[in-house]
């Protein structure tokens, strides 16, 4: 039995390291792990930054040059941008969803070609409750998961004739240890919301 190729990007901390090193118990996965910057001390470790569509073609490809397949893409990568609407500028809006959004597109885009070749593949992003529903101060990211949920429900039906599966996990809040790292706050404060996302910041730590 062949075993099945996983490629997994956002894997440098929390989440994404967790469940890496968990499928990599599983004697019948090779599971490739990415971030923005290489591991060289992995083998199975590809640099990718999701917001550039040539880097996740190179991974893709590189993959396939060294394994003939790929099975799954679990596109983990992203950021929470948290601050009110008028504390956040478009440049960080525009970020959010280059990241969060774009950045699960990107992959998509690099593998769909051969999924379709080898007539199989699965996609799973990593979405979130946020994607479901919103809440104060977190605008940007509710706007770019949201997005990621329409996307996925209109590319799932036109994949599964073709027995290629996409589906979103929208997991509740989960403090992994690196929420300090993952959590983005605007670069200007606004006296009349900052107190209060402060709040919402000490409440998720």
């Amino acid at each position: 039995m062949k075993k099945q190729i996983i490629l997994i990007t956002g894997t440098s901390r929390g989440i994404g390291k967790y469940i890496l090193n968990e499928l990599r118990k599983n004697p019948a996965l090779i599971v490739y792990g990415s971030s923005r910057k290489k591991d060289p001390s992995d083998q199975l470790h590809i640099a990718i930054d999701v917001t550039n569509p040539e880097s996740c073609s190179r991974a893709v490809e590189k993959i396939l040059a060294e394994q003939g397949r790929l099975d799954v893409l679990l596109n983990n990568a992203g950021s929470h941008l948290t601050g009110a609407s008028e504390e956040t500028s478009l440049s960080e809006i525009d970020g959010q969803m280059k990241l969060n959004f774009y950045g699960a597109i990107h992959m998509i885009k690099a593998v769909t070609p051969v999924f379709l070749e080898q007539k199989s593949g699965k996609i799973i992003n990593m979405s979130s409750l946020g994607g479901l529903l919103s809440l104060p101060y977190t605008s940007s990211y509710n706007a770019s998961k949201f997005a990621l949920e329409g996307y996925t429900e209109s590319l799932r039906m036109e994949l599964l004739p073709l027995e290629i599966y996409v589906s979103n996990l929208e997991s509740a809040y989960i403090n992994s240890g690196t929420i300090d790292q993952s959590i983005v706050a605007p670069a200007k404060d606004h006296p009349l919301f900052s107190n209060f996302r402060k709040k919402m910041h000490d409440k998720m730590m």
